[in-house]
């Protein structure tokens, strides 16, 4: 993937999606079955999705009125799309304020 500073306005893309039900969904993942993919127990369903680029909007939006606000967080890793740095898988982290 090429690195670019560009970006779009918005991305089309499928997201998964729980179906609504009575029983609750759950999952059991490789911790539990001691293989690599996960076994989900609800139904799952793609929806194509817009999503659009919410950094231009960063200064005008507040948990108050949109629900939604952006925060910038710098990171240490050099390059983003490289998924091992130093032999060692990075993994991904919600950082939270």
């Amino acid at each position: 993937m090429k690195c670019t500073t560009e970006m779009p306005a918005s991305v089309i893309t499928t997201l998964t999606y729980l179906v609504k039900h009575d029983a609750k969904p759950y999952v059991h993942t490789e911790a539990l079955t001691a293989e690599s993919d996960p076994h989900y127990f609800a139904e799952q369903e793609e929806r194509e999705v817009t999503i659009h680029n919410g950094r231009p909007l960063v200064d005008s939006l507040s948990l108050d009125k949109q629900r939604f606000e952006l925060h910038r967080r710098d990171t240490v890793v050099d390059d983003l799309y490289d998924d091992y740095r130093g032999g060692k898988r990075l993994l991904m982290t919600r950082s939270r304020p």
